[in-house]
């Protein structure tokens, strides 16, 4: 699809903005009303976007882009429900790659999709190296919980698989 074939809808509960099939907000053009009861011509732009710390885009006052673009495009948000991301990864704000979705959806499939889960040494409270597990996933029948632990440097209750494993 072609910048010409771009297509703008209001955004539900965004009177000054719209969102279009490109994955772009823009204010409208409008006049208020200043508090000294003079008119004030506003001119709508295309607003430019940034890149969150978490990889998302965000249109400046309007708010996350992926958040609008599914309000415009999919209708209000149904109670519960999250802005998701589809295939083609969070980078993209198309309506087709939009969809509302519940969390477990968001943090799960999605996040692993992304490769934004925090699993194994990515995760800040991992404790252990993967060579680490390894050696006590070859000692696990030899020794005990205890010992492992110990020689380890971590709790008996640490879960080692859990803290590695990479999806």
């Amino acid at each position: 699809m072609s910048i010409t074939d771009e297509r703008w809808c209001s955004i539900p509960g965004y009177l000054a903005y719209e969102a279009s099939s490109q994955g772009r907000i823009r204010s409208i053009e409008r006049t208020i009303i200043r508090k000294d009861g003079k008119p004030l011509h506003i001119k709508g732009r295309v607003l430019a976007q940034c890149t969150t710390a978490k990889g998302y885009k965000n249109a400046g006052p309007a708010g996350p882009v992926h958040v609008l673009v599914c309000l415009a495009f999919h209708g209000p948000r149904p109670d519960g429900l999250l802005a998701c991301h589809g295939p083609l990864g969070k980078t993209i704000n198309t309506p087709d790659n939009l969809y509302w979705g519940p969390p477990s959806q968001n943090l799960g499939d999605d996040k692993r999709r992304d490769g934004t889960t925090l699993f194994g040494t990515r995760n800040p409270a991992a404790k252990l190296t993967p060579d680490q597990v390894t050696e006590i996933m070859q000692l696990a029948g030899s020794m005990s919980q205890t010992q492992l632990a110990n020689r380890s440097g971590v709790a008996q209750t640490t879960d080692p698989p859990n803290l590695i494993n990479e999806p």
